[in-house]
């Protein structure tokens, strides 16, 4: 893991982490050359994705057998969450390829890898054998894209269609590697929808914090958002931390999560 720094809150599943890097990285050898820039997309989201789902998952508790699914659902989020930042972005050009490093490789290659990535990571939960959770990884996928379209070319007149339209795309993926921890560890409905929001609440969190906001994150409706605002959300998040989960020690890694959601992305 020399190559790949974690933080603090990361260390306990720090052998989670490389597992789902080693399956996400083994690609086809006609895909070699392209190595280094899906390392890159990797770690251009810090692996967050994985540890949410790995820390809730923990944190619930889960048979010895559930761990290559975990691993897989968790390498399946990070690389469709890497494909669909390409797909988005790549009508920006210039700035799409510094942001976004599969573009690095041009606009047409760089959604091709994106392509390849995606069906790779279908394949591996295909694999992993648990229907639900194939349909759950299906349905929020739907989601990102809308979540990611809609940041990207915002309705006229800044509101979104529809109340159930997602908050955005990084509130999708860290909502869904939550509430897939529940899904695949057999939770109940309750503890699903609690991580679900927990994840939605910290990505939430993170975009106020990385940058001014003029519109309420959740519904889309004109406001400045003050500094009371983002405290609220963050106590929010730890009130569904501790409503969804026992205590333990990854629980306590993910309040020091969500404190890491207030430094700017």
């Amino acid at each position: 893991m020399n190559d790949f720094p974690l933080y603090v809150w990361q260390a306990r599943i720090a052998s989670d982490i490389t597992a789902v890097i080693d399956l996400a990285e083994t690609t086809q050898s006609s895909l070699q050359f392209a190595q280094p820039v899906i390392r890159a997309a990797l770690m251009q989201q810090e692996f967050l994705p994985t540890s949410l789902l790995m820390l809730c998952a923990r944190a619930i508790g889960f048979a010895d057998e559930m761990l290559p699914k975990l691993h897989a659902f968790a390498g399946a989020m990070e690389l469709i969450n890497a494909s669909l930042l390409a797909h988005v972005n790549v009508p920006d050009r210039g700035q799409s390829a510094r942001c976004v490093p599969l573009l690095s490789l041009g606009p047409a290659a760089g959604v091709l890898l994106g392509d390849c990535l995606y069906t790779r990571a279908f394949g591996m939960i295909a694999r992993a054998d648990h229907a639900k959770g194939v349909a759950e990884v299906a349905m929020v996928t739907e989601q990102m894209v809308t979540a990611g379209m809609l940041e990207r070319f915002p309705a006229p007149g800044g509101e979104e269609s529809g109340t159930d339209a997602p908050v955005s795309q990084l509130a999708v993926v860290w909502g869904a590697s939550c509430s897939l921890a529940a899904l695949l560890t057999g939770s109940t409905p309750a503890q699903y929808s609690l991580l679900r929001e927990f994840g939605v609440r910290c990505a939430t969190f993170r975009q106020l914090a990385s940058k001014p906001v003029h519109g309420d994150p959740l519904v889309g409706k004109s406001k400045t958002i003050s500094l009371g605002s983002v405290f609220e959300f963050s106590n929010g998040a730890f009130r569904l931390l501790l409503q969804a989960l026992p205590a333990s020690v990854f629980r306590d890694d993910l309040e020091l999560f969500v404190a890491h959601t207030a430094m700017p992305m």
